[in-house]
């Protein structure tokens, strides 16, 4: 059984700024990567509204820089998942996709969310090509989507949000309940 004093369970932005910060004040973190390594920002083309990109960058390289950071302050990163954890007592333990139980003090669950696909060809069309539709969803004042339609698949409550915005941004700029 390993022990840790702090589980972090999830690889995107939340998991990696949770190995940083876990990391630096010495609390040796384990995290376990999940389903998708460095989270659901590694299928994003192109990032233009986060801090300390002036000239923007890709999902996967602010991803792998993420990762270096939390690396560099002691964050051990293993692949895999954790399969079953019982939070009913301390320490937890938790249990991994090989069987290898942990024992943590403290748990951090940034598992993220994961893309719900409708199984459309163009959907893979979009997702690799970087067409706007997917660039709006994250930035709706990128110029790139300015004065074109949006189409938005998500659910109800983000999708009456993304088109309030757009109206402030450009009130000529539509958008369309799919």
């Amino acid at each position: 059984m390993t022990h840790t004093r702090c589980l972090i369970i999830g690889s995107g932005p939340a998991g990696y700024t949770a190995g940083i910060y876990t990391g630096r004040a010495d609390l040796n973190p384990l995290l376990y990567e999940g389903i998708q390594p460095g989270g659901q920002l590694t299928i994003t083309t192109e990032i233009e509204n986060f801090p300390g990109y002036p000239e923007g960058i890709s999902g996967t390289a602010m991803m792998a820089d993420l990762r270096k950071q939390a690396e560099r302050f002691g964050t051990e990163i293993r692949k895999g998942t954790i399969q079953d954890i019982d939070l009913s007592k301390r320490p937890f333990i938790a249990k991994d996709n090989k069987g290898e139980e942990i024992e943590a003090e403290t748990v951090i669950i940034a598992t993220g969310a994961s893309a719900r696909w409708l199984g459309l060809d163009s959907e893979k069309k979009y997702l690799f090509e970087s067409a706007p539709v997917f660039k709006a969803i994250f930035s709706l004042a990128l110029p790139s989507i300015i004065g074109q339609l949006i189409l938005v698949i998500y659910n109800m409550t983000d999708t009456f949000f993304i088109g309030q915005a757009s109206r402030l941004i450009d009130p000529s700029l539509s958008s369309e309940l799919v």
